[in-house]
């Protein structure tokens, strides 16, 4: 048997529309499957002395920063496709691309093919398959007795039975190369990999067959994903990425911005903040802490003490222009707020918010008209501070011997990135006392329509009781004002909304209604 294999092309250049269930900000490869994107565990399939040839094209910059940060030690070439999209692109262009980066034998493999168990042998041509039920959706292979294939059908309908997954090894270079270069586009004017199939089968090429994992489709991904997930990231949520690879935690978000301001942020707050590493445009990392999330083992006793270090360790006055402070506050509660609130309602063409009538005929106002007569209540006392600004007990972690680390800090408050509002951080911190984090979740909660109105209702647990009181005797002992704090939440929860799909987000949406009015009408008390 000969040695394991020293050089995988991986070709990731084209867009990935079939599998592009996060939009089309996201590269295919770094579609999350457990803790890790596909990449990463395309790149675990073979030995760590592996040589890789990535071909790039759509979305390059975003996929060279995933793999320069998450597998620094793993020998990577980079090939830019050209083209990558339209006539004349295809697999069979991106490998002819690679050519001068594969010299010798070498696997090739789909940007979206996962395969469980060993690697088969690297000797002679061989082409991983699987059988399908449908060889209309794929490229299937006809063998003889002996399991050496005959022939190839591309997506016809009196295909064979084993599809071609995707991923092969090719030993007889020269005439691979020679028929990829004959350039025979297909109707679509695209440069596929079945002509240097063809030549491989012409001098003896064997199947393998394997245990495969599709991830090129939304169904097929989704398929993968219930049974490799949990992913680290929350369901629903589409703007950003959290990976876990190695000793780093990797987030990726939409906006390049994002991730230079939350990489500058994390530097600023060194003895607080979980410890930056490296970024690359829209991914930055940080590195793994030892310890359980805040919200896996808190007691009211974690909470008084983790705020009261926060009082200690993080929280500092901050001498900001009374005029200029109000400017930030009025953009991030007032102007943020209805952006985020027009962005709800345009979801659902809705040209206004409606009416909403409580359990018991209990009218309450809309956010827009709370807005409007509420102004004090966010354009006066606020707290001018470091802050956090996704200060919840899932974005804390407790070490070992006690100590608290904060992850998944916010980029910046209104534009500022040093300056923000404690009542923010404050008001974060209790929205998920009020609606936890495993409440959204496991999805339990509920809107109901009863005789008398809307009944708004989630799971509350005694233990979340008992914290909610622990923190408004911290909001007491230290002179914050609860009517702001509770204020804020019915914000909050408004702001959320847009950001996640139904029923998720109108739920946030009506939930963030009825805790605005209860804040405007009544005192908050020790358990709302």
């Amino acid at each position: 048997m000969s040695a394991e294999p020293s050089t995988v092309c991986i070709l990731a250049a084209g867009r990935g529309t079939r599998a592009a269930i996060h939009g089309d900000w996201l590269h295919k490869a770094l579609l999350p499957l457990g803790s890790q994107p596909v990449v990463s565990h395309i790149i675990g399939q073979f030995p760590s002395d592996t040589r890789f040839v990535v071909a790039c094209g759509h979305l390059s910059g975003q996929l060279k920063g995933f793999l320069s940060l998450a597998h620094p030690q793993t020998q990577i070439e980079y090939v830019d496709v050209d083209p990558f999209e339209g006539p004349g692109s295809g697999p069979g262009r991106s490998l002819l691309c690679c050519r001068p980066n594969l010299p010798g034998p070498f696997v090739f493999t789909a940007c979206d093919t996962l395969i469980g168990g060993k690697l088969p042998r690297m000797d002679g041509n061989w082409l991983g398959v699987m059988p399908v039920d449908d060889p209309s959706s794929w490229c299937t292979l006809g063998t003889d007795k002996d399991g050496l294939v005959t022939d190839i059908a591309y997506k016809r309908a009196n295909g064979h039975r084993l599809a071609f997954v995707g991923l092969g090894y090719v030993h007889d270079i020269e005439a691979f190369w020679e028929a990829l270069a004959a350039r025979v586009p297909n109707a679509r004017g695209e440069l596929q990999v079945d002509p240097g199939l063809e030549a491989m089968a012409a001098r003896g090429c064997r199947i393998e067959p394997v245990d495969w994992t599709d991830t090129g489709t939304v169904e097929n991904y989704l398929e993968a994903l219930s049974r490799l997930g949990p992913t680290m990231s929350f369901e629903g949520k589409s703007n950003d990425l959290t990976f876990q690879v190695g000793d780093q935690i990797i987030k990726l978000f939409r906006s390049e911005s994002t991730a230079l301001s939350r990489y500058e942020r994390g530097l600023a707050h060194p003895d607080c903040f979980a410890a930056v590493t490296e970024r690359h445009g829209q991914l930055f990392g940080t590195r793994r802490v030892e310890g359980a999330l805040l919200a896996d083992v808190a007691t009211p006793d974690h909470d008084t003490r983790f705020l009261s270090w926060m009082q200690r360790a993080f929280w500092r006055d901050h001498d900001t222009p009374v005029d200029t402070f109000r400017r930030q506050m009025s953009a991030f509660y007032g102007e943020k707020t209805r952006t985020r609130l027009r962005q709800f309602l345009d979801d659902r063409a809705w040209g206004r918010e409606p009416a909403c009538i409580l359990a018991g005929n209990v009218p309450i106002p809309t956010v827009d008209e709370v807005l409007s007569t509420s102004e004090g209540h966010w354009l006066h006392g606020g707290w001018p501070s470091s802050f956090h600004g996704d200060l919840h007990d899932e974005n804390v972690l407790v070490t070992e011997d006690g100590h608290f680390v904060l992850i998944d800090w916010r980029e910046d408050f209104a534009g500022d990135p040093a300056t923000g509002d404690r009542y923010y951080d404050l008001a974060k911190y209790y929205h998920t006392l009020d609606l936890s984090v495993a409440t959204m979740r496991d999805r339990d909660y509920a809107i109901e329509e009863t005789a008398t109105g809307l009944e708004i209702r989630h799971k509350d647990t005694p233990i979340l009781s008992e914290r909610r009181r622990a923190f408004w005797r911290f909001v007491d002992d230290h002179g914050y004002d609860r009517r702001r704090i509770a204020f804020l939440n019915g914000l909050i929860f408004v702001n959320m909304a847009p950001l996640y799909k139904d029923p998720m987000s109108s739920y946030l949406y009506f939930l963030g209604r009825k805790r605005l009015s209860e804040a405007v009408f009544r005192e908050p008390g020790d358990d709302v």
